[in-house]
């Protein structure tokens, strides 16, 4: 049996799971807008009445707003996941990832996104104070699943399966770096699995807001 993922230990000041909310949990997906998957994972989200949290790219949204305007315009809730989605980017000193994926944001979709995930989880006290600044929450994850190195669908919805429980907070991904083509099919065909999974043990898939009793937008 393949060994689950140790979840990383966070610092204070990030959420990684809520713990008072039977009943529900929160699936989020990475490193979107995708031509080959976003569209898809919409549509299977909506035939089971469920909603997600897409952490956007910058640079991918800037490249195909639409579907991240389709996303919005169905009740999923939007987050910002850096501009580059690049080491080099992220961790250089300043706010200029931030205030690039700002912009995007605000030129393709009319909003700022409350939530933001760093890329690689990496996290510094430096990001966390211009969060502090800016009005976002830090927002990362109890369960992964290495779906991004994974063909095997049928082993993805056994990984998220296997870990979840209510409260849980999933890192999922639609894309792959901010790169717009490419393949993430085995979470699309992933996904039924795992809706119907949830539905047999009474847990609903939220959006970020309605699981952290956040806004999910800057006013």
């Amino acid at each position: 049996m393949t060994t689950q993922p140790v979840p990383p230990r966070w610092p204070a000041g990030i959420i990684d799971r809520i713990d008072d909310k039977p009943g529900m949990v929160a699936l989020t997906f990475d490193d979107g807008p995708n031509v080959t998957a976003t569209a898809h994972v919409r549509e299977v989200l909506n035939s089971y009445g469920a909603r997600a949290t897409f952490f956007t790219v910058g640079k991918a949204l800037d490249i195909e707003p639409a579907l991240s305007r389709d996303l919005l315009r169905d009740g999923h809730v939007i987050a910002d996941h850096s501009y580059s989605h690049s080491l080099a980017g992220w961790l250089r000193p300043g706010d200029g990832e931030l205030a690039a994926s700002a912009t995007a944001f605000a030129r393709h979709l009319a909003l700022q996104p409350a939530y933001f995930r760093p890329p690689f989880g990496l996290v510094t006290r430096e990001t966390l104070r211009l969060l502090d600044v800016r009005g976002m929450t830090c927002v990362t994850w109890d369960v992964a699943v290495e779906d991004w190195k994974l063909d095997d669908a049928p082993e993805i919805a056994r990984r998220v399966l296997d870990a979840i429980r209510p409260g849980s907070i999933v890192l999922l991904h639609d894309g792959h770096e901010g790169d717009v083509t490419g393949d993430r099919q085995a979470i699309v065909d992933a996904l039924p699995a795992i809706l119907d999974g949830l539905r047999q043990r009474s847990l609903q898939p939220v959006g970020l807001d309605v699981l952290l009793e956040k806004a999910p937008y800057l006013a």
